[in-house]
């Protein structure tokens, strides 16, 4: 697989195409394209573990009613019906993407959050760690 990195919460992901999985379901994964831009894909689920959204290759693939979606360029937001972001995506550069901010859910009503200096899962945080090159980063078993 092609040399590309994720910045997730503080921490960069290098050619893993797996990120956060949840019982052997990707919850946020990478596929890089043809002409070497980084594809996200990332399934947003609700505290109550309803499928509420899908980024997929970088379009929003479906989102629930109450979700909103703003596509700007490579900058791909989706808020709740509060305002609040839900998971807010930039994949503006080849063979990179970041993750600015995420507030998701696994199926089984584990919160991730992500911010530009944090990655909190679980109760556990990591900042400033590098993962690379090995299946999975995060492989939960909530």
């Amino acid at each position: 697989m092609a040399d590309f990195e994720l910045l997730l919460g503080g921490n960069t992901i290098a050619g893993s195409s797996g990120v956060i999985t949840s019982h052997g379901k990707e919850l946020i994964s990478l596929e890089v394209g043809g002409t070497g831009e980084l594809l996200v894909n990332v399934d947003v689920y609700d505290p109550k573990g309803q499928h509420v959204a899908k980024l997929h290759h970088n379009s929003w693939a479906f989102n629930d009613a109450s979700y909103k979606v703003r596509t700007q360029k490579s900058d791909l937001v989706l808020t709740d019906g509060a305002g609040n972001v839900v998971l807010e995506v930039n994949a503006g550069t080849p063979g990179h993407a970041t993750i600015r901010r995420a507030e998701l859910y696994t199926p089984k009503g584990t919160l991730i959050q992500a911010t530009p200096e944090d990655l909190r899962i679980g109760g556990m945080t990591f900042r400033g760690s590098e993962m690379r090159g090995f299946g999975t980063a995060f492989d939960l078993n909530d």
